[in-house]
């Protein structure tokens, strides 16, 4: 059984699903006045929250970890942009014009 002193909030998720098992087994028995049944139901209520919370927190640290993992894994497969400066191939010559075309033997004089 849990401290009596110990806060719920103080509880690990394990420790806060037991206490919810123990509370539980209290509330069904028929022997619990109807005070005791009270504050073991509100704490059980508490009790319940603080794990719901738990759960949701590890499971947005899941998925931030997921997300995370997913990113540098497609880093990893994706191209990687070609660098121009890399590149020492000259450009390609321009098409010439129809007038560079001409020779100097058809040019007028």
């Amino acid at each position: 059984m849990a401290n009596a002193a110990e806060t719920p909030r103080e509880r690990t998720f394990e420790e806060g699903m037991e206490r919810l098992q123990e509370i539980v087994k209290a509330l069904e028995s028929e022997e619990l006045p109807l005070e005791k049944g009270m504050a073991f139901y509100k704490e059980g209520m508490e009790c319940s929250r603080l794990c719901r919370d738990q759960l949701a927190k590890a499971k947005v640290q899941i998925v931030r970890m997921q997300e995370m993992d997913a990113a540098a894994a497609e880093a990893q497969t994706a191209p990687h942009p070609v660098d121009p400066a890399a590149d020492r191939r000259p450009p390609p010559m321009p098409e010439p014009l129809p007038w560079e075309e001409i020779g100097e033997r058809d040019m007028p004089v």
